[in-house]
């Protein structure tokens, strides 16, 4: 990672828990088998162009949020970009370069709704309205095929941050309503 200035410098952003470089250190760290086969770390505009174009890249305007990537070369630090070969077909994906790549996003908690309601054929709104994902958290799904060739992707955790307790952190109350309507919490 090095110095706190140095990655400043690189990205135009100052460490911090509301960022993606806290958790990726987690994983490698703490679930480096999860880590070892992670193939990209992408943001949510990342993987869309991936998606439409194919080929991975990286979209400059939100690069450096992701502390992953120097903003003066426009290159990831790491070199973990792989493909991974899974194609939408109606409402489950061909796999057609079946795979256990890891790729991790990048995004808050209404881009995440989306992108989960499209990977799990359901409407956004019963995740935007019936759960709640903190700043920073990590959802894991994976891809099952129980037929050869049809890759479905399943949830297997939703807005863990026990990265977040490791470091001494506590979760933000954001993407949260108050329990009760007389508190003083956000309305």
């Amino acid at each position: 990672m090095g110095d706190a200035a140095t990655l400043y410098e690189k990205t135009g952003w100052k460490l911090g828990t509301g960022l993606p470089l806290l958790t990726v250190r987690h994983l490698k760290d703490n679930e480096p088998e999860v880590f070892a086969k992670t193939a990209r770390f992408l943001s949510v505009p990342d993987f869309v162009a991936l998606r439409l174009t194919g080929r991975a890249a990286i979209d400059l305007s939100n690069a450096g949020i992701n502390q992953l990537t120097d903003i003066r070369v426009g290159a990831h630090d790491d070199a973990l970009l792989a493909r991974h070969g899974y194609e939408r077909e109606g409402c489950y994906y061909r796999a057609v370069r079946p795979n256990r790549d890891t790729v991790v996003f990048f995004c808050h908690f209404g881009l995440e709704c989306v992108l989960l309601s499209h990977l799990l054929n359901v409407s956004p709104m019963i995740l935007w309205h019936g759960f709640c994902a903190a700043p920073t958290s990590v959802t894991t799904l994976y891809t099952e095929e129980r037929e050869s060739g049809i890759a479905y992707f399943r949830t297997a955790a939703f807005g863990d941050v026990s990265h977040l307790y490791a470091f001494g952190e506590a979760p933000a109350f954001s993407a949260r309503f108050c329990e009760t309507f007389d508190s003083d919490e956000r309305h």
